[in-house]
């Protein structure tokens, strides 16, 4: 029979005066000494102490027995032999120690177990800490948002509270630690220490620049306040997440990125610095004007809104883009309308919007030049810098396309891009109108996932943000964008696709359009899910493996088993010449050293017409003959091309996910071959961003940066002699070194939260049908060959 996970040891003779932070130090200078250091690798392990109150007890705090949950029966025996052999003892008393009666522990105990130990006192000493961050005793008068100027002027363009009496209490947050702003309104503000790049203090008024909005909240009013404050020992106070402080400040507050706090009197100041210095901010001491500008007026706004609708999508995306991104206000913007619109009309488009977008990393470099300034020499230099604001020119290219990104946070819209990006059926179709799909993703102001906070409620901001937005359509740049579709991977990042209108051959192009065009749903139209399913094979990202085969399609029947289950379910054939066909029309972009290398693959994951799932090539099969079984075929469609979504040319390597995980641990494999794998992988990743050439393996073996070609870059920067420790002023390392720290990141991320782990030496199967009878029940086929030597293994 296996042993208990843990132990639970009963521990009499204890002071009534001590409490379970003495009992557990007493305990650790056991535990932790020289009889148990070959337990757990050596290192401090957790253990749980659980004070028992006796009934005959009531004056005292305990009735001198105590339960010490310790994390496995060998550390609970040996624990009782050594106080046996020498005196455990705590304020004079010596402790006794035997086997607890049950052995139940809590499942959330035993998980406890698993965490690092940390010293009881430390801990009381940090939850004193928290509690004094968060007590009260910091008044605020008044809280703004502003625009940063030249000169050390703040324009203010949102005023909280302006003409009502209003006060606010200033506390910072804990777990995790932020900035909390609650009015005497119920409002909250929230600031994670993250978001802020600095802080200046000027007299009574702080300001702190951000990089990102704060999260806003609504608490309850009124009555409801009022039973809430007599509640508030029993249950939370009800929040609600809100777009913007006030209905009318929806859309600016998302983009003013200065906050500027005015403290009621000086002890306020004093008592927020020395909270600061405990969470560790540092606090500038400088001399800030604050003017009101207009940066954001009803007029200017005005103005703005009516230009950039005259101006071209691309240059106005690029415009619309340096707003929402926090470098340029419109006011600047307008400002320079009529030497943009000059640009356009003796440089052309592409030049404008390349020189509007670079004028991003010039403000950075000279923060003090006007924006005419920066612009005019921008034009001037037209022709040097042509090479670094455009990537290559892809238009021609079928298997990516330019695409512009929009992220839309509960406060913000923000624009980026174009970025090159892998195309699909729909974007192929219309590849002339490029610029009339947008990117769309719903993300956090930290541009994380959407998540939920305990207590908030986020109903209103998905219905009337989120929802809002999917239904009615955004505008962007002047134009107005409604849902398109989705595939079904991006939709696990809140990704989607967005159109505008367009003239194709005298015919308007709408979203409509194009989804009846892509096949017939009436099965599937009164199920939104399985209908949003069926239209996502569209937008599935495919290569531009197209080969058109009109009269080659043969559709059969699946085979069955004996029970009704499916044989083939998904998987169809394919002749052998219509394999090399395809594959030769796959790699015709590809390098020809890299076509002499590859040998045409057996099986191919495809998308063709309405149907979907993987081809296996047949050699029975004569001439050019595909096969479509009725578990491909999701709907009918009159498209004859045949798309590639992954050809297995290679040998996939195989990687852990949380359901794998989940699987093999109720077979009873245990929690330690998980993280000696896992150890392995975060040391691997943190170790590969040392050089250029572990770097490029890193990231081809985690799929990243392949729409950049970001192996075979990093490839040849080796060959060129870079060095990621150089000290040279050159602006390349450090890019290198921050993209690689992303990259890492990413990886990690999907590590800790999807438990991809790579496990070495092992190879993710295709499934495809036996299509001969061959196999047995519980029977596999697996055929691996090497790349390099070609040689089956």
């Amino acid at each position: 029979m296996d042993e208990p996970v843990a132990m639970e040891v009963f521990v009499r003779n204890i002071p009534y005066t001590a409490d379970e932070i003495q009992v557990t130090r007493a305990l650790a200078t056991v535990l932790h000494g020289p009889s148990f250091k070959s337990f757990m690798g050596g290192a401090p392990f957790n253990f749980i102490v659980r004070l028992i109150k006796g009934k005959a007890a009531r004056q005292r705090k305990h009735s001198g027995c105590a339960i010490v949950l310790v994390p496995s029966q060998v550390i609970g025996s040996r624990l009782i032999l050594v106080a046996t052999e020498t005196e455990v003892s705590l304020q004079g008393r010596r402790l006794h120690f035997a086997v607890a009666k049950g052995q139940n522990p809590a499942r959330e105990d035993v998980a406890v177990l698993a965490e690092p130990y940390q010293d009881p006192a430390e801990l009381e000493e940090e939850q004193n800490r928290r509690a004094e961050l968060a007590a009260v005793g910091i008044t605020v008068t008044s809280v703004s948002f502003g625009w940063p100027c030249n000169k050390n002027v703040v324009s203010l363009e949102l005023e909280l509270g302006k003409g009502a009496i209003t006060s606010w209490s200033f506390t910072f947050a804990t777990d995790p630690i932020r900035v909390k702003l609650r009015s005497t309104e119920n409002l909250y503000i929230w600031i994670h220490l993250r978001a802020i790049q600095s802080i200046a203090l000027d007299e009574n008024i702080c300001m702190m620049w951000l990089e990102r909005p704060p999260v806003f909240e609504q608490g309850a009013s009124g009555t409801e306040a009022a039973l809430e404050a007599i509640l508030s020992g029993i249950f939370e106070p009800h929040r609600e997440r809100i777009q913007a402080p006030t209905s009318a400040s929806r859309g600016l507050a998302g983009l003013l990125s200065v906050l500027c706090i005015t403290f009621r009197n000086r002890t306020s100041k004093a008592e927020f610095q020395r909270r600061a210095r405990m969470v560790g901010l540092t606090i500038l001491q400088s001399a800030h004007k604050v003017e009101r500008r207009g940066f954001f007026s009803p007029d200017v706004m005005k103005l703005y809104d009516e230009w950039i609708t005259t101006l071209p999508f691309e240059v106005a995306f690029q415009v619309e883009g340096l707003v929402t991104r926090h470098h340029f206000s419109p006011r600047e913007l307008v400002g320079i309308h009529q030497e943009i619109n000059l640009a356009i009309k003796k440089y052309g488009v592409p030049t404008t919007a390349s020189c509007i977008q670079y004028l991003e990393y010039t403000r950075e470099e000279d923060e003090e030049a006007s924006i005419i300034q920066l612009f005019l020499q921008l034009i001037e230099n037209r022709n040097q810098y042509r090479g670094r604001w455009s990537l290559k020119d892809i238009r021609s290219n079928r298997e990516l396309f330019e695409c512009h990104h929009v992220t839309i946070t509960p406060t913000s819209v923000i624009l980026n891009g174009p970025f090159p990006d892998e195309s699909n059926r729909v974007i192929r179709k219309y590849i002339d109108h490029q610029q009339c799909f947008l990117r769309v993703q719903f993300r956090e102001e930290d541009r994380l996932q959407l998540r939920l906070d305990r207590g908030v409620d986020t109903n209103k901001i998905l219905d009337e943000r989120f929802s809002d937005i999917l239904r009615k359509g955004i505008t962007v740049a002047g134009r107005k964008f409604e849902f398109l579709g989705y595939s079904s991977s991006a939709l696990k990042e809140h990704a989607v696709w967005f159109m505008t209108k367009f003239i194709v051959d005298g015919k308007v192009i709408t979203p409509d359009l194009i989804r009846e065009s892509l096949g017939d749903f009436k099965k599937v139209r009164n199920c939104p899910a399985r209908y949003g399913a069926r239209i996502a094979q569209a937008f599935s990202a495919t290569e531009d493996g197209t080969l058109e085969v009109p009269d080659e399609i043969i559709y059969e029947n699946d085979k069955k088993s004996p029970t009704g289950s499916l044989y083939t379910d998904g998987v169809g054939r394919l002749s052998k010449e219509m394999a090399e066909e395809i594959w030769e029309h796959y790699t015709e972009r590809k390098p020809e050293r890299l076509r002499r290398r590859s040998q045409t693959p057996s099986a191919f994951q495809i998308r063709l017409g309405g149907a979907k799932g993987m081809l296996c090539v047949d050699p029975r099969l004569e001439g050019r003959v595909v096969t479509i079984r009725g578990s491909m075929n999701k709907f009918q469609s009159d498209d004859r091309q045949i798309e590639i979504s992954r050809a297995f040319d290679r040998p996939t390597p195989m990687y852990l996910n949380r359901p794998l995980v989940m699987l093999l641990e109720t077979l009873n494999v245990g929690l330690e071959p998980f993280m000696d794998l896992q150890r392995v992988a975060v040391q691997e990743t943190r170790s590969a961003a040392t050089s250029i050439e572990s770097a490029a393996r890193l990231l081809e073996k985690y799929g990243l940066g392949t729409a950049y070609k970001m192996t075979s870059v990093l490839l040849q920067l080796q060959k060129l002699k870079v060095d990621l420790h150089s000290q040279e002023s050159d602006h390349v390392v450090p890019f290198l070194k921050r993209m690689l720290s992303f990259a890492v990141n990413h990886i990690l991320r999907d590590m800790k939260y999807r438990a991809r782990v790579p496990v070495p030496d092992a190879w993710t199967l295709v499934g495809v049908s036996d299509e001969w009878g061959y196999l047995n029940e519980g029977e596999i086929f697996g055929r691996f060959v090497a790349i390099i030597s070609s040689m089956s293994i």
